[in-house]
């Protein structure tokens, strides 16, 4: 469930964008995805304290919407800024390469605060417990 939110919106972006997908393309989504992938995990870590502080699925996403937003938030942009420092770059695989993954990382600071809790609330993973 982590990776399902980065991936699609990874692989949605790039074909809405008339990306090809190609082996730079693919390696770029791989890289993105394992940086991206830490935002859910935070998020459904956080998730599963707050449900089985009483069990209210939307109480819980609101106080981690509260709580776990922006630190997501605030490394999702130290990671896009890092990597926008390519664009300075004259080769120009190199500038590519920075602004796709920065946009990666855009995309996966809003798919892990709308997606990722849609997906919750929608499969309930945690009721079980």
């Amino acid at each position: 469930m982590t990776a399902s939110p980065n991936l699609l919106g990874d692989c949605a972006r790039a074909q809405s964008a008339g990306i090809p997908l190609d082996v730079m393309t693919i390696t770029i989504v791989a890289i993105a995805m394992g940086i991206a992938v830490n935002n859910t995990i935070q998020y459904l870590y956080r998730f599963e304290i707050e449900i089985r502080r009483d069990g209210d699925y939307l109480r819980a996403m609101e106080t981690c919407h509260t709580t776990i937003g922006n630190p997501i938030f605030y490394t999702c942009l130290t990671i896009a800024a890092g990597f926008a420092i390519l664009a300075l770059s004259k080769f120009m695989p190199t500038v590519m390469f920075g602004l796709l993954i920065g946009l990666a990382m855009a995309v996966a600071f809003v798919s892990s605060l709308t997606l990722l809790p849609a997906l919750v609330l929608w499969t309930r993973p945690f009721s079980s417990r």
